[in-house]
């Protein structure tokens, strides 16, 4: 096991949802997170933070992040020669941020506090409700008068299963952020039932938006 670095590069991300143990695929062009990949690929640990703004930009290094992120280990790694690399991560271990640091790459880079929970052996030996998720799930595409079948997923492994399910909904920002800092699989998965369980009860009114959203 590659010992946890004592800084790290950081790729802001809105939209995107990584939790430890789970996969993420991600489509790279802007030069400087072009740069940050194949630096990356240089180190040992092959270690990249995934951070949520909490505005959209994130071009200026005084631009407000969420306290709280996820490193990614980098495991595949394609290169189009096209100006794009598509990758896919690992969560490995979520981290607080301690403080930015000044560097002269033109990614940003931060301390992280490690929150080495997420590597203990209870951290690693959550189970989940599958089939209360995925009724919940069935139920929620029912709303939507959408047709779907599972079976694809329910070989992922249970972090990648709640990913899975994750994308399939529109999560705001916020809720992502819940989901990541949820102390282990189990609470996590508890928080997307809630999730889509809210969103049923409160039908018919929330379809339409749900509906725009979707389509």
């Amino acid at each position: 096991m590659h010992t946890a670095p004592a800084i790290l590069p950081i790729f802001p991300l809105s939209d995107a949802l990584l939790i430890p143990r789970g996969e993420i695929p991600l489509t790279i062009f802007e030069p400087r997170y072009l740069q940050m990949v194949t630096d990356c690929l240089k180190t040992d640990h092959r270690l990249i933070g995934l951070v949520r703004p909490k505005t959209e930009a994130t071009d200026s290094p005084s631009d407000d992040l969420a306290p709280l992120g996820i490193a990614g280990r980098l495991m595949s790694f394609i290169d189009t020669d096209e100006e794009k690399f598509f990758i896919t991560l690992t969560g490995y271990m979520r981290f607080d941020i301690q403080e930015e640091v000044s560097v002269q790459t033109p990614y940003r880079q931060i301390v992280p506090n490690w929150r080495t929970e997420d590597l203990t052996a209870s951290a690693l030996s959550q189970e989940i409700n599958r089939p209360q998720l995925l009724t919940s799930l069935q139920k929620y595409f029912d709303l939507l008068e959408l047709d779907a079948s599972f079976e694809d997923i329910e070989s992922l492994s249970d972090e990648n299963f709640l990913l899975t399910i994750a994308r399939l909904c529109p999560l705001h920002p916020s809720t992502k952020q819940n989901i990541l800092a949820a102390q282990d699989t189990l609470e996590r998965s508890h928080l997307l039932k809630q999730y889509l369980d809210d969103i049923i009860h409160k039908a018919p009114s929330s379809l339409e938006t749900l509906t725009t959203t979707v389509h």
